[in-house]
């Protein structure tokens, strides 16, 4: 009797593996059920990939969007319409974006991600207009962070590979002294300031 379960069960298993092993097919489609589909860009329009994003704090709409070789663009309705707004500039490669905290009018560009940049730019009316603000020989800003309770101080994570950090309180770009760089780095983990110290 226990021989003869033994063969059963494993006859049973050995079934059910050959059903687990056989080839699933899937059901023919018919490929005109698809002829209506059509891919379309949603934006931007120009880039092919983004190489930097910032969002307005408090605001699920409104977007800066910079790539690689396409300048920056903004969204004030979610992602519907994209528009360019970085064209003056005629600065096409787009490393780093950020908004000031403190006042969303105040928007920065790091120029420079797969082509060389010309360094910063400033706008302080959300995109209208832009402002050259310096850092022309850095080449590439990686990363921009600005003081949440300033906007007109910026640390920028410069060269290939954001190594050096700049400074800029006001409107002059320096390389801080060593104790206000440890003031500022203390703030800072990955570049993003820390609440509890700012």
């Amino acid at each position: 009797m226990t021989r003869r379960l033994l063969i059963i069960f494993i006859g049973a298993v050995l079934a059910v593996s050959a059903t687990l092993a056989w080839p699933v097919r899937s059901q023919p489609s018919d490929a005109s059920f698809f002829d209506a589909l059509r891919w379309r860009l949603i934006g931007p329009y120009r880039a092919g990939r983004v190489s930097a994003v910032a969002g307005v704090p408090g605001d699920p709409t409104t977007y800066y969007a910079g790539t690689p070789d396409g300048g920056v663009w903004k969204t004030s309705d979610g992602g519907v319409v994209w528009t360019p707004i970085f064209d003056a500039a005629q600065v096409p490669s787009i490393g780093a974006i950020a908004v000031a905290p403190s006042n969303h009018d105040v928007v920065y560009v790091g120029t420079g991600h797969n082509l060389i940049g010309k360094g910063v730019y400033r706008s302080s009316d959300a995109g209208l207009t832009w402002t050259h603000a310096g850092l022309d020989d850095t080449k590439y800003i990686t990363a921009l962070l600005v003081d949440p309770r300033n906007p007109n101080v910026v640390l920028a994570g410069v060269g290939s590979g954001g190594n050096g950090f700049v400074m800029m309180p006001a409107t002059n770009w320096s390389i801080p002294s060593v104790l206000s760089l440890l003031r500022y780095l203390y703030q800072v983990v990955r570049l993003s300031f820390q609440p509890a110290f700012a």
